[in-house]
């Protein structure tokens, strides 16, 4: 499943050529395209008559949620892999995750291994968050059942989640606007969607996974290898990471730092690069708002992200 929001055209349409180049015969797998409130429409764009199972579906209401949730309920696959508008799938990246899930029945959602491609080099200021932007080169297969991030934790980008958990997750958020609202809406750089759906598997008793067989490569435009780009990024992954720790919770209502924190942020502050304090400045900023929306029980304005 690709879900896309007026993307880049030529990114969109590398990415449907990568789809088409997959060494897995057609007959096992579908294509379902969900078109996220695009102007002009996904179907002007690209051409997907090659695939004899193939879909363009236009959802008009924005939101990424909104748009994974439709494509579950048309999809028809065991395995759901979820592809972004700028993910280039190596050839058997599809063959490979279906021996991961044949291989691996324990584990409900899994990923693989990231590389970048950059339109232009990156600053070197923003070196070091460069996994922010879903980058992240797997050298050894890992797993785990902890309800925490970590390197079983598997990125949006070409994740593959077992039917059952997709279904419990969208089952579980449709209830819950705060949790609804997580991930992309048009320009928003809201996140978390696809750690929430991930983790969904601890529920069934299952697993999370990172591979290094599946391969990606991740187009990056050289609007998000900016400063200000990977501020407003990790704004929206703090903001994420708080909503999760409090679901995962139970519902704790101790949203206040600690005096403990609150030490340990300024001392890392005063160690911090220039940039660095910006990207704690702007975590911290996520963090206060993912603690008003749940006094108030509300997600805010996807603008605000």
């Amino acid at each position: 499943m690709l879900c896309t929001h007026n993307p880049r055209e030529n990114y969109l349409r590398r990415a449907v050529e990568a789809l088409r180049a997959q060494t897995l015969s057609r007959d096992h797998w579908e294509l379902l395209i969900m078109d996220n409130a695009s102007n002009p429409a996904i179907e002007t764009l690209i051409n997907i008559t090659w695939h004899q199972n193939a879909r363009i579906l236009a959802e008009p209401e924005l939101g990424k949620n909104v748009a994974l949730s439709r494509g579950i309920t048309h999809s028809t696959g065991k395995l759901i892999v979820i592809v972004d508008d700028d993910n280039l799938l190596d050839p058997d990246y599809l063959t490979n995750a279906l021996e991961v899930y044949e291989d691996y029945p324990f584990l409900g959602a899994f990923g693989g291994s990231v590389e970048g491609e950059f339109e232009v080099d990156p600053p070197s200021s923003i070196t070091p968050y460069l996994e922010a932007l879903a980058i992240r080169r797997i050298l050894g297969d890992q797993w785990s059942n902890a309800r925490t991030w970590s390197e079983a934790t598997p990125f949006g980008a070409g994740m593959c989640v077992r039917r059952e958990v997709a279904e419990l997750y969208f089952e579980r958020v449709q209830s819950d606007k705060i949790r609804f609202a997580l991930g992309r809406r048009g320009a928003s750089l809201g996140a978390g969607e696809d750690t929430d759906m991930a983790w969904t598997s601890f529920s069934l008793n299952k697993g999370t996974g990172c591979f290094a067989r599946p391969r990606l490569t991740h187009l990056i435009s050289k609007d998000r290898l900016t400063e200000s780009y990977l501020e407003r990024l990790y704004t929206g992954l703090a903001y994420a990471d708080v909503i999760l720790a409090h679901r995962n919770a139970n519902g704790s209502k101790n949203y206040n730092d600690t005096v403990w924190n609150t030490v340990r942020y300024w001392r890392h502050y005063i160690k911090a690069s220039p940039f660095g304090r910006k990207i704690m400045r702007a975590r911290r900023s996520g963090q206060k708002m993912a603690r008003e929306a749940l006094v108030k029980g509300l997600p805010p304005p996807a603008a605000d992200i």
